[in-house]
């Protein structure tokens, strides 16, 4: 995985190895980001399936 550390063309990219994302993964703060993500996926989701509810019934 390649990551650019900062937007900046002049700049390298930062490799890691595998092991290093799993331990980036796995770590207190990752997780807290993807609790984060996951609420934000399902209330999309949720706000998408409103919408097509609407359409649906709009079409009726």
């Amino acid at each position: 995985m390649k990551i650019f550390p900062i937007l900046n063309n002049d700049k390298e990219f930062l490799t890691l190895t595998e092991q290093e994302i799993i331990k980036a993964a796995n770590s207190k703060e990752a997780q807290k980001l993807i609790d984060l993500m996951k609420k934000d996926i399902l209330m999309g989701l949720g706000y998408l399936n409103g919408f097509f509810d609407l359409l649906k019934n709009s079409m009726e």
